[in-house]
């Protein structure tokens, strides 16, 4: 289980869930308000994926990723789609404003100096209404159901009709970042999450993945086991934690070679 990849006959499916709620507003470090660090975080690893998937000259069209905005509009409990394509879509599009930043890089001297470089703005900062989490799980569980349940007939980037064997797909992957309490029913979180967890895949269930902006402040959590060391007083982070999958084994080391050191199988795909 959890073994298939990321491949042009078999793409995958990667789900950015957004809290755009007026909470977002909040400052982050740097200057920045969570709203802008979130957008930042999600457009640079988009960015990165379309390197990952550079052959050549030419993106491997071997992820679709979709964009969900929840709280982004005033007096409604609507999630919004803001953006969905290939990865090799996404990354050419021309269409889509670029923004101009600076990043700090080692002068091989001991010493940092600043580079100029361009970012693709997938998604903007937003920081508006309430936080119909609820929403907008209710609507990745239909998305996610559509995508495992799509036709096996296809056609090729030439044209040429292609039967895909779905038992090869790799499990979809639920991204959701947020720093506040649904505005929507809890309980309605954990139903449609636990709706997605359930979906059968060839290759395993649907993994969740939460990232909570933790107003309470303390020590960074990565990936825990269990519940014991997740703030007191926090109790947004208790529901991200229930809601989040279990690591699978197959996923451990590449989990070790990305900066979780501690990554084990059966902890928590919360941070």
């Amino acid at each position: 289980m959890y073994d298939n990849n990321f491949t042009r006959a078999n793409p995958g499916l990667i789900v950015f869930l957004i809290d755009q709620s007026k909470s977002m507003e909040d400052p982050w470090s740097g200057g920045k308000t969570l709203a802008e660090q979130t957008a930042l975080s999600i457009n640079r690893s988009i960015s990165e994926m379309g390197l990952r998937f550079t052959s050549g000259d030419k993106i491997k069209d071997s992820a679709n990723i979709i964009m969900i905005g929840y709280g982004g509009t005033k007096d409604s409990m609507e999630a919004e789609l803001l953006r969905s394509g290939s990865i090799a879509t996404l990354c050419t599009d021309d269409t889509i404003p670029v923004q101009h930043l600076k990043q700090m890089i080692p002068d091989g001297a001991g010493g940092i100096i600043p580079i100029d470089f361009e970012l693709k703005q997938f998604v903007t900062p937003k920081s508006v209404g309430r936080a119909s989490m609820a929403n907008a799980f209710q609507l990745v569980s239909a998305l996610v159901n559509e995508w495992v349940t799509r036709a096996r007939e296809t056609v090729d980037e030439d044209g040429n009709p292609i039967t895909r064997d779905d038992s090869l797909d790799p499990v979809p992957l639920i991204i959701n970042i947020s720093d506040g309490e649904p505005t929507d029913s809890e309980a309605d979180v954990r139903k449609y999450a636990n709706e997605i967890m359930d979906i059968n895949c060839p290759d395993g269930n649907p993994l969740i993945f939460n990232i909570h902006l933790s107003a309470c402040g303390g020590k960074e959590i990565c990936m825990p086991m269990t519940d014991s060391i997740l703030p007191p007083n926090d109790k947004m982070s208790k529901l991200l934690f229930d809601i989040s999958s279990a690591l699978p084994e197959t996923m451990v080391q590449a989990a070790k070679e990305c900066g979780f050191p501690d990554a084990e199988a059966g902890v928590k795909t919360f941070m």
